[in-house]
């Protein structure tokens, strides 16, 4: 499994995680544009459409914030 850090990876890594299509992703980018993501709970509050189940799905997949797994 590849580890994609939310504050670095592009577009189309991102795009590459299921249950990513190009709508949240773009939500996605557009948040980081504004700021980093300080961690899961803050990416979650500002990205519409991720919530705690995506979110631990995104993270066993590989998805990090700062370097963090989503905690269960």
């Amino acid at each position: 499994m590849k580890l994609l850090e939310a504050n670095e990876a592009s577009r189309a890594e991102l795009e590459s995680l299921p249950g990513l299509g190009p709508g949240l992703v773009e939500k996605l980018l557009n948040a980081r544009a504004l700021a980093l993501f300080s961690d899961w709970a803050d990416l979650l509050h500002r990205v519409r459409g991720i919530g705690p189940a995506k979110a631990s799905k995104l993270s066993a997949l590989g998805l990090r914030v700062n370097g963090t797994a989503y905690p269960e």
